[in-house]
């Protein structure tokens, strides 16, 4: 009990209210002296005050004890459950600090003597640490993955309902909720019961502990535990298999438009079980994948002309290749970073949330994994004319709340996925792009796509040369940066970085003229103008740009594989 107690000296309490759940930070530790031996001096010793000391029942409680010699001393103390500092001196007034060790549950008032001795001469002072108690009953608990209901936990404690609180450990209400309210009830002397907890499933491999502390206040009003419950909560099995298939295929509307027809975009994820479900974790995922999604501009102040879905789909596992098995089938591309997935398969999934509308729908998969990254699938109708619809694919990189994840979403699902745009960065596999590759460019152009590359050199008669010199666009440095859609050479970008390159900065200003007209034209059926988008630019342009990260030619980047991919779409 005294080594699980010893824990708690390194909690300190940030709310005092007598409910579940609440929270604990660090509480500061006491470095103290043990107890000392008999020492020796010459002279008298004079204590001031009651030469009776009173302490509280909890640990790393402190009183202090001014005393006077006329030489040198030394101090012993006959318990260990109390320290002192310092523990010897020379001739003067000193003043010595006792403090608690452990917590005192013999639930009976317990003392200590401190002997300060001056040469032959010595006085003792009694230390006593008093009875209040609050003891849980229960041995530490462990529970499984799977979560479950806690109803039988129970304390005895001398303390009355006002003075005894209750309180739990940072972040445990996160998993650990009531079930049937908050509170204890507390007699004198007589047992307590915490109301039913209920633990929530852990979606994650990871093992979690939570605490839930017995505590008063001294009168000082300083938090002082006196028992603590640990619960353990056992990771996720790897191997687990979902057996509770209800919510598959259930579709909420997360953002409905305000402005134009509405554009379709449909999130779901895959790699995400039951567990997954039911504790809100997928919620949650793709509540952040919709803020990710809209955190950029221009799409940012486009929200309004979206109408955006989510879409749950239950895997039987979280694990991806070799005989497991997903919702969507996605499994790891391992000649790259990227992801494979059943495309027939997810696009009949998307079909039946939007019908027919599915030739301008965004489809974005949110793969529960972080040792992946991202691919975009673009679709050709028959005879080979590119389709609006696309697939974007994108791994939990660094978690659902990093901005790596956000930045690698953004890239694939706005970037390539909606905008059509190109990749900004170079495959040092690649070399110099041949008269093909620019002839099919040229040919993209004239379908919209790829409206952020070029091969041509000369900044001013590129596709975004309107930008090249103009006023309010100086800070991007638009010209033409050789090295663009994975080639070393013959391809060339409008600015050193952007999303579309190292994706740490905004999107450029071609670019964003890509993203505002494909909305316009899709939610309006109106083609806007230069001048349209440049006034529309000079109210929500991204006021941050970042070179850091990009000061040199194509030919320093890190290799990328194209993570852009031709797919024939699938007939009806």
């Amino acid at each position: 009990m005294e080594d699980r107690m010893n824990t708690i000296q390194k909690l300190t309490l940030c709310n005092k209210k007598a409910i579940l759940p609440l929270v604990l930070v660090l509480l500061f530790t006491l470095a103290a002296t043990g107890c000392g031996d008999d020492g020796g001096g010459g002279g008298n010793v004079t204590v001031q005050g009651s030469q009776t000391v009173e302490l509280p029942s909890a640990t790393n409680q402190s009183q202090t004890l001014t005393i006077t010699t006329d030489g040198s001393w030394q101090a012993s103390c006959d318990a260990a459950w109390l320290t002192f500092a310092p523990q010897s001196g020379q001739a003067g007034t000193t003043t010595i600090t006792l403090t608690t060790t452990t917590i005192n549950q013999t639930k009976s008032l317990r003392s200590a003597r401190l002997t300060i001795s001056c040469g032959g001469t010595s006085k003792t002072v009694t230390v006593r640490q008093s009875a209040d108690y609050a003891l849980f009953l229960n041995s530490d608990i462990t529970v499984g993955a799977e979560g479950g209901t806690l109803s039988d936990i129970a304390f005895v404690t001398n303390l009355s309902q006002q003075t005894l609180n209750l309180y739990v450990t940072q972040g445990i209400d996160e998993w650990i909720v009531s079930a049937k309210g908050s509170g204890t009830q507390t007699r004198a002397e007589l047992e307590g019961r915490i109301n039913t907890l209920r633990v929530l499933p852990n979606t994650d491999k990871t093992p979690r502990t939570g605490g839930i502390f017995l505590a008063m206040t001294n009168s000082k009003g300083d938090f002082m535990a006196l028992d603590t419950l640990w619960i353990h909560q056992e990771g996720r099995n790897s191997n687990y298999t979902s057996t509770d298939y209800s919510a598959d295929g259930k579709t909420v509307l997360l953002h409905e438009h305000t402005q134009g027809k509405g554009i379709k975009m449909v999130l779901m994820g895959d790699g995400f079980t039951d567990l997954d479900i039911a504790s809100g974790h997928y919620d949650e995922v793709m509540g952040k994948a919709v803020d990710h999604l809209f955190s950029e501009q221009p799409i940012s102040s486009l929200k309004d002309y979206f109408d955006v879905y989510q879409l749950t789909c239950v895997s039987p596992n979280d694990q991806f290749g070799g005989n497991y098995k997903t919702a969507l089938g996605c499994v790891p591309d391992y000649q790259t970073t990227g992801i494979d997935i059943d495309e027939m398969l997810t696009i009949d999934r998307v079909r039946k949330v939007v019908g027919d509308d599915i030739d301008n729908t965004l489809a974005v998969v949110i793969v529960n994994t972080t040792t992946r990254n991202g691919v975009t699938m673009l679709f050709q109708e028959a005879g080979y004319r590119p389709a609006q619809f696309a697939l974007a694919l994108c791994a939990l990189v660094g978690g659902e709340d990093s901005d790596t994840f956000r930045q690698v979403l953004t890239h694939e699902a706005i970037g390539h996925g909606f905008a059509k745009l190109g990749d900004e960065y170079v495959n040092s596999a690649n070399g110099s792009a041949t008269a093909s590759d620019i002839a099919s460019l040229r040919e993209e152009h004239g379908y919209g796509w790829f409206l952020n590359i070029d091969a041509e050199s000369d900044a001013a008669k590129t596709v975004w040369g309107g930008f090249v010199g103009l006023s309010g666009y100086e800070n991007e440095q638009i010209g033409a940066y050789e090295g663009a859609l994975t080639f070393f050479k013959g391809m060339y970008r409008p600015t050193q970085n952007s999303m579309m390159n190292q994706n740490e900065s905004p999107f450029n200003a071609p670019s964003r003229r890509a993203i505002y007209n494909k909305v316009l034209k899709l939610a309006t059926d109106k083609e806007p103008t230069f001048d349209e988008f440049i006034v529309f630019d000079a109210q929500h342009k991204p006021t941050v740009w970042d070179y850091s990260a990009r000061q040199t030619r194509g030919d320093a980047q890190p290799t990328f594989s194209s993570c852009v991919r031709r797919r024939l779409m699938p007939a009806r």
